[in-house]
């Protein structure tokens, strides 16, 4: 799983059809609070994902 994100950060794993070349949208997915600490980190910083289109976070809170 590590090797996996890895290869993800290292661009080594490209999406299959963006135009762009590039992972546009972001899908978090926490149970039992995991979500929360990607949600405030996200909602601190602002718009740090410049175009993408944005997360989209499913948790069970």
């Amino acid at each position: 799983m590590v090797e996996d994100f890895a290869g993800l950060i290292l661009h080594y794993i490209k999406p299959p059809s963006s135009p762009a070349g590039r992972f546009t949208q972001i899908l978090s997915v926490g149970i039992g609070g995991s979500a929360l600490g990607p949600l405030k980190n996200i909602v601190e910083q602002g718009d740090r994902l410049g175009d993408n289109a944005g997360p989209r976070f499913i948790g069970g809170e």
